[in-house]
């Protein structure tokens, strides 16, 4: 029998709760329901066994209800084998379990995590990082076993945006991991340095994983016996990582242990005893960020953190199965959806000096998150230069669905249709209910909001060193369709007095329907206002080619494309997907489909042309005709074709939002699956890519640089131009 056995031991007032969304779904027959013997744990006095868990998400709440044992075999479907879980009754305070498994095949992807969990309900939890003086743990275990298993014993600490009572990690924005031991298996994302914690030097490693990052703290050798504040890990996180605050809320804690694969019988044993989180519910204040806390922090800043691509992590694989599963019993959490594009890592940026350390408030961060930059406005008598980031946006919770698309089809410039006024709002509404869903899918709303004040603010920040001239500088946000509109932002800007503005389209190629439609309503709603000439302002219309941006994407497919087998990678077709444009605007000699493509002509010569590639595109609507091929009927086509491998880039899209994370992670993914194609994959968004940000500060530098008001290929109207806004715009923005 190939087996793995763990044990692990919980206790007292850690102030935290279990991340796991759970399903009922049950494979029966795949789980050894043999009884475990406490003569296998030799000595060690375990208590009585109460209760065998052998469902894929069973769970026992254990010591009055303090804290939960989870069977946790998230990922099963990826190989072959079983597992049980004991749970013994409480002693002294302490939760206890044993796990057995056996698992082969796929030996670099988890299969489960068999853990205990803080409950939300027993525990002080779900608040900010900043209330919490320690987390003090201790625990101990010991392997017997091959060389050749795959496992490790880990501490798993889950920070998100907000409280969560729903048992999920929907809200989570950092999952941090501490790894104890390990034997054969590799943590999430590369390794991005060295820190000193504790006495021991850990490597540092990060990387995307959903809709999180991973920062995982691995020590050199097995720290069979441990004991600490495992909270000095999260404070380095503050101290470090972008986005990484001391407002984010403690969500949840666990420990256990991940198993990969078992090649013979291996033994495990474990205990964790958490003593009481110190919380001072008085306002404990955290000093932040001293150049003197960071000086073990052992990293080559240029070569590294501002040029680490992330890699995807293998625990991705083969959890959309598990999303189809818990979407069928009615569970909408983005932790259940494995398919949903993750996010990169945030730019780890260097800490400031200590002579720039600032004590700060409970109420000081949600003010610095007001704004997108965080300059000090107290250092400059002038207003800041603005820098307008133009997107179509998305709605950041469900409920905004149905105002989103009243907009999107209202505009003439995206979708032409005849009686427009009356046929918009009647489509909007029959389309709500559908999208809504899709948006519930992927988390409750689009990320695209929080993914472009991100990229806003890593770009405003290098853009103060790049153009001093101009500076300061401050990012805004314009969208199209949703909040915040060009009105909210044209408010901002009045506020804070700005009277120089670049509009910076996030569409690197332009077309009249979507970068085009953003400076029309830029233009209608200054005249509507009356303020015309309240602001001087200059155009980023374009940027397709741009060496940053053909390098962050050729980076992120070669990440990809570590993903499948050596001796298969070199046959990986590259699909790079696009949204398409209905003929009609394609027909009056729009620039979009021609500037596409040299974008994915650069990318391809940037890999030295080294796989078989296609430009397809996506998220067609309506009876008319639309660009093509469809990149679903591309798929259906490469099927037939006899491919299996197949890579999908997305070639037009900043940042994740629906159509990546839904269209292409979910539809087009079950699609592929219904055709037997097993290596259909995506490549990261840029979304907090350091080496696409680094790109979007360069592009606004050369341009704030040259002078120039726009550029000569934005003046040139379309051969067959229909549009009653468009010559206006073009000349209002060209006389500045």
């Amino acid at each position: 029998m190939i087996g793995l056995f763990a044990l692990f031991a919980l206790c007292a007032q850690l102030c935290m709760a279990t991340h796991i969304k759970r399903g009922p779904h049950r494979l029966a027959g795949q789980v050894d329901d043999r009884r475990f013997s406490r003569r296998e744990f030799g000595e060690r006095k375990l208590g009585l066994a109460t209760k065998l868990l052998t469902d894929q998400w069973a769970t026992q709440d254990v010591c009055d209800n303090k804290y939960t044992v989870m069977a946790d075999k998230w990922n099963q479907d990826s190989g072959s084998g079983s597992q049980s879980t004991q749970v013994y009754e409480c002693n002294a305070g302490k939760a206890a379990f044993a796990s057995q498994w056996q698992w082969q095949n796929a030996q670099d992807q988890v299969k489960t995590y068999s853990s205990v969990a803080l409950k939300s309900t027993q525990n002080s939890l779900q608040q900010p990082i900043s209330n919490y003086k320690s987390l003090q743990s201790s625990w101990s275990w010991t392997v017997e076993g091959p060389a050749d298993a795959h496992w490790d014993v880990s501490f798993d600490i889950w920070l998100g945006t907000a409280p969560n009572d729903g048992g999920s990690s929907a809200v989570s924005a950092f999952e941090i991991m501490v790894w104890t031991g390990h034997q054969n298996a590799a943590p999430v994302g590369p390794q991005i340095g060295t820190v000193t914690l504790q006495g021991t030097t850990w490597t540092v490693h990060a990387g995307p994983v959903s809709h999180w990052t991973c920062i995982s703290f691995v020590a050199p050798d097995n720290i069979e016996q441990y004991q600490g504040d495992v909270l000095d890990f999260v404070r380095w996180g503050v101290e470090n990582v972008n986005g990484l605050n001391d407002e984010l809320i403690l969500n949840a804690v666990e420990a256990g242990t991940e198993a990969f694969i078992d090649q013979r019988q291996t033994l495990l044993n474990a205990e964790l005893s958490v003593e009481g989180a110190d919380v001072a519910w008085q306002g404990y204040v955290y000093v932040c960020c001293g150049e003197s806390r960071r000086s073990n922090f052992e990293i080559e800043r240029t070569s590294i953190l501002r040029e680490v691509v992330m890699q995807r992590s293998s625990r991705l694989v083969g959890c959309l199965a598990r999303n189809r599963s818990n979407l069928a019993n009615g569970i909408s959490a983005r932790s259940t959806l494995a398919t949903a594009r993750p996010s990169l890592l945030p730019a780890l940026g260097c800490a400031p000096t200590e002579q720039s350390t600032q004590r700060r408030t409970l109420a000081t961060p949600a003010a610095e998150r007001a704004s997108l930059t965080g300059i000090d406005r107290s250092t400059s008598n002038r207003p800041p230069t603005g820098v307008v980031f133009m997107n179509m946006g998305g709605p950041s919770t469900v409920p905004e669905t149905g105002d989103f698309l009243s907009r999107l089809f209202h505009d003439g410039d995206l979708i032409p249709l005849p009686f427009q006024r009356f046929l918009a709002p009647a489509i909007a509404k029959r389309r709500t209910p559908k999208i809504e869903k899709q948006y519930e899918a992927i988390g409750g709303g689009s990320p695209i909001l929080r993914w472009t004040k991100e990229q806003a603010k890593g770009m405003v920040e290098l853009l103060d060193e790049l153009s001093p001239a101009t500076a300061p500088h401050k990012a805004y946000v314009a969208f199209r369709y949703a909040r915040p509109l060009t009105e909210d932002c044209l408010d901002e800007m009045a506020r804070d007095g700005v009277t120089k503005a670049v509009a910076f389209t996030q569409y690197p190629q332009y077309s009249c329907s979507t970068t085009g439609s953003s400076l029309n309503e830029m233009y209608a709603v200054l005249k509507q206002r009356q303020e015309l000439d309240k602001i001087e302002w200059s155009v980023i219309d374009r940027w397709p080619t741009h060496a940053g941006l053909i390098d962050a994407v050729a980076r992120n497919i070669e990440v990809a494309l570590q993903q499948y087998p050596a001796d298969k990678r070199d046959d990986v077709v590259l699909l790079f997907s696009a949204h398409s444009l209905p003929m009609s605007v394609v027909n009056r000699g729009d620039p979009y489909p021609a500037e596409v493509a040299s974008t994915v002509h650069a990318v391809m010569t940037k890999l030295g042309h080294s796989h078989q590639y296609r430009l397809v595109w996506q998220s067609s609507v309506g009876p008319s005709a639309w660009l093509g091929p469809q990149t679903s009927d591309s798929i259906k086509g490469l099927a037939k074709l006899g491919h299996n491998d197949v890579l999908l880039v997305p070639i037009a899209f900043t940042s994740d939002h629906i159509e990546t994370l839904y269209e292409l992670d979910v539809e087009l993914m079950e699609e592929a699956h219904e055709l037997g194609m097993t290596g259909v994959k995506r490549v990261e968004s840029l979304n907090a890519s350091p080496i696409f940000i680094r790109a979007l500060a360069d592009i606004a530098a050369q341009h704030l640089e040259s002078g120039k008001v726009v550029s000569k290929q934005m003046m040139l109207r379309c051969p067959q131009c229909t549009s009653e806004r468009c010559g206006p715009t073009k000349a209002y923005f060209a006389r500045q």
